[in-house]
């Protein structure tokens, strides 16, 4: 499934492919980082390292990359050849349930698992 969410990244030394290794870069050292306000709450709204502010830009730049896939298949017209196209056509239907934000929100858990 991953393949087919990340089949327009496979091109190595794309600037596509580095931004995304570098956002896969930062969301590891944001989640892996040990955040002081974790083990003393009074710094949470402190945020002391920044650990944050830095996730919140990690993930503002992942969903602007799954913004352009989204928009890359939207173009291609595709049928539901992979999982991205078909949760695209869930989110178009008349009665659809599904945002375009919550496509994205579903290629993040997909993402992360």
């Amino acid at each position: 499934m991953s393949a087919t969410l990340f089949h327009g990244l496979a091109q190595f030394n794309s600037d596509t492919s580095q931004g995304m290794k570098d956002v896969v870069w930062g969301v590891m050292e944001c989640i892996g980082s040990p955040n002081f306000a974790d083990f003393f709450p009074v710094l949470k709204s402190v945020d002391p390292q920044g650990i944050l502010k830095k996730t919140k830009i990690c993930f503002e730049k992942l969903f602007a990359i799954f913004d352009g896939i989204i928009d890359e298949k939207l173009k291609s017209g595709g049928g539901k050849d992979d999982l991205v196209e078909a949760l695209i056509e869930l989110s178009q239907r008349d009665d659809a349930e599904l945002s375009r934000n919550d496509v994205k929100h579903l290629l993040l858990v997909r993402f992360l698992a």
